[in-house]
């Protein structure tokens, strides 16, 4: 299974302003962030497109980010030089209210990733398959003392 990075979307409001290449983002230092259970996941797609962020901050996994948070990263992001806040799709749902406004004047990012799986036709024809039913598998017997 590999990642391909489709593109960048800027945000605004929680909607989308624009969206670029990944390829191709405007700003040479961005500050990351992100919220996975792999972290190395995202740094490692950074890295493949060339964007070498400035600054970067990892959250548990699922954070939900409160505005003194972003308020902090922006403020981190800025000692950084950084020009841009970049984070994962996943994260982007889980900004708060006014995440923009918040992280101002960095504008705020969020990268699309796409999984292709290597050899999908045999990916797909094993989950596929009739599974085992619950009633064909072997019952386990106990032994009791008597």
């Amino acid at each position: 299974m590999t990642h391909q990075a489709q593109y960048i979307s800027e945000t605004y409001r929680r909607k989308v302003v624009r969206r670029i290449s990944a390829l191709e983002l405007p700003y040479s230092r961005v500050g990351a962030f992100c919220a996975l259970g792999n972290p190395e996941s995202f740094w490692r797609t950074l890295d493949s497109l060339g964007i070498r962020p400035a600054d970067r901050v990892t959250f548990g996994d699922h954070h939900a980010y409160r505005p003194r948070e972003m308020r902090r990263l922006a403020h981190q992001f800025q000692l950084a030089k950084a020009e841009a806040a970049l984070t994962t799709e996943k994260d982007a749902l889980n900004l708060c209210e006014g995440c923009v406004a918040l992280m101002a004047p960095l504008p705020v990012y969020w990268l699309k990733i796409r999984i292709e799986i290597d050899r999908e036709e045999i990916f797909l024809s094993a989950i596929q398959r009739p599974s085992l039913s619950h009633s064909a598998l072997p019952r386990s017997t106990s032994l009791g003392t008597s």
